[in-house]
């Protein structure tokens, strides 16, 4: 069974790649597709969908989580971080004992970076992976 560790080790392999809209894998990546590589990696889930814009849909975005995943009031490292850039939730990350590993447009590629205060009222939402210890 796979451990919080397990998912921000894999989330960690992910480290550098480019991100690309729509990506899923080391070549290219983005953030609900690093999410997916990682679920995916640990046998945690199958679920897989593009049916996203450049801008995913906030409502979708946190639906999808909520079927997918357990919400948690208090987020631990190995969770998944949903997050608003602008009004919406449009963008995830995976918590880390560090604090946040993401495929980040702005910066082109994955990055791992401490949850400063901008980041953390960024957050709205925590999501532990299902079937983890």
């Amino acid at each position: 069974m796979a451990t919080r560790q397990d998912v921000i080790d894999v989330a960690r392999e992910y480290l550098g790649v480019r991100w690309h809209h729509q990506g899923r894998n080391c070549v290219g990546i983005d953030c609900i597709g690093l999410v997916f590589a990682v679920a995916h990696r640990l046998g945690l889930s199958t679920y897989h969908t593009a049916d996203y814009g450049r801008l995913p849909d906030g409502q979708c975005l946190r639906r999808l989580l909520g079927e997918h995943m357990d919400f948690t009031i208090v987020p631990q490292p190995g969770d998944v971080l949903l997050m608003r850039i602008e009004k919406q939730p449009q963008h995830v990350g995976i918590m880390t004992d560090i604090g946040i590993i993401h495929a980040y447009v702005q910066a082109r590629k994955v990055v791992e970076h401490r949850i400063d205060d901008v980041w953390r009222d960024r957050i709205i939402a925590a999501y532990a992976f299902r079937g983890i210890q």
